[in-house]
């Protein structure tokens, strides 16, 4: 079964960088938003604005970013494979990310056209 969701294209480009796990948070990403930080043993990465990332370290790409643009709860399934099903499907690259609210989906700028005509093709509103 497929799920048509509702998706926002959140402004601007994005990237993404990887520090030293030991570094701190770089203080321009204290008020970031959105931005994605993901700290474990051997790494510290952040996702944000590609200015705010070139700001802190070289960017290993340009980026969009898209979300489901409706919160959901714990229960319900087949949200993210709704998405990342029909882009696999295209040879789209992406990553996900979650918050407590809803989902996102990174996307090479360079495959962005094509990525956004797999979701439309799946049934995806795009906004």
């Amino acid at each position: 079964m497929t799920i048509s969701l509702p998706t926002h294209v959140t402004a601007g480009l994005f990237g993404m960088t990887k520090l030293n796990a030991a570094d701190p948070l770089p203080e321009v990403i204290q008020n970031a938003s959105p931005c994605f930080v993901a700290r474990t043993a051997d790494e510290l990465s952040i996702i944000a604005s590609l200015e705010i990332i070139e700001s802190i370290g070289k960017s290993v790409g340009r980026f969009r970013l898209i979300s489901v643009a409706m919160t959901f709860g714990t229960t319900e399934t087949g949200i993210l494979s709704s998405l990342v099903v029909p882009l696999a499907d295209a040879g789209i690259w992406i990553l996900s990310l979650g918050t407590h609210d809803t989902d996102y989906i990174l996307l090479r700028d360079d495959q962005f056209d094509a990525a956004i005509a797999a979701l439309k093709d799946a049934g995806h509103q795009i906004t």
